[in-house]
């Protein structure tokens, strides 16, 4: 935070005013094991159902329907192909973990150990599950610090990651799915007040798609770079902060002005000559 104050003084103002535990790992809670700080979740629903919101409400509510009932029957028809216990992107990350040489583990007895590294050190309890480094509180996935303490045990980590990422517990987050249900014509009929048609009124422009940003959200183009920081050359004088459109050089010998009152020879009286055109007289 001192180092971003230096470099941006509303930068670190702006995070100050929101509580740290919203934007900070080091002060996340370990309860929900997992310390991501990404919506990329909700940034690709959004994507998926880009299609189907301009549609009325009905059609739109029963394209999101389908499109969630096919994501999740391909999700689940893979996991269980899977034979694994721990889910597939974790055991990646287990194995290039534990062959890391790096860390020398010292063992002081009740599964307490002491992790050096690189100029660091770290304190692990294996009964507790905790680690100096907080990773594996945070994740529930043991660190490279406990790795190298079940190393030692001779132990498999895989065993100790928490059940959030069993297989298992994976697949009983598909057991509430979405069922079938009847075409619109045997939908039954309520008593409630009729709906009014939506406003139909033509606006100016092109009707929007994308969604409503938050007021501080940066819009991002993904057509164009940014050219923020490039300071522009003139193709003509060579000079720096304008390009040829603004240049001076060419409005002075648009309206016939070569040099200026200070760049004239101080010696020379003889009067500039104006360059004029005439305009032929149409018969």
């Amino acid at each position: 935070m001192e180092e971003m104050k230096k470099a941006d003084l509303r930068a670190y103002e702006w995070l100050n005013a929101r509580p740290v535990i919203n934007w900070s790992k080091s002060q996340f809670d370990t309860f929900p094991k997992c310390d991501i700080v990404l919506n990329n979740l909700s940034e690709r629903f959004n994507s998926a159902i880009l299609p189907a919101r301009d549609k009325p409400i009905i059609t739109m509510l029963e394209k999101i329907r389908s499109i969630i009932v096919e994501s999740t029957k391909k999700r689940k028809t893979a996991m269980l192909r899977y034979k694994d216990p721990i889910c597939p992107k974790i055991k990646k990350r287990l194995d290039k973990q534990r062959d890391e040489k790096r860390w020398i583990s010292r063992y002081f007895g009740h599964q307490l150990f002491q992790v050096e590294g690189p100029n660091q050190q770290f304190k692990v309890d294996l009964r507790m599950k905790t680690c100096g480094c907080r990773r594996w509180e945070l994740t529930g996935i043991p660190c490279v610090h406990a790795i190298a303490a079940y190393n030692k045990l001779k132990l498999d980590p895989k065993d100790y990651v928490d059940d959030w990422y069993k297989v298992d517990t994976n697949l009983s987050t598909y057991d509430n799915l979405l069922g079938p249900i009847n075409g619109r014509e045997l939908w039954p009929t309520t008593d409630g007040p009729k709906l009014l048609p939506p406003d139909v009124k033509k606006r100016t422009g092109s009707p929007k798609k994308a969604r409503r940003r938050e007021p501080d959200e940066e819009v991002p183009n993904f057509t164009k770079l940014s050219r923020r920081g490039v300071k522009m050359t003139c193709s003509l004088c060579g000079k720096t902060g304008h390009n040829k459109r603004g240049c001076k050089r060419i409005a002075n010998e648009v309206h016939g002005e070569t040099s200026g009152p200070a760049e004239r020879d101080a010696n020379d009286e003889t009067p500039v000559q104006v360059p004029t055109t005439t305009t032929p007289t149409p018969v």
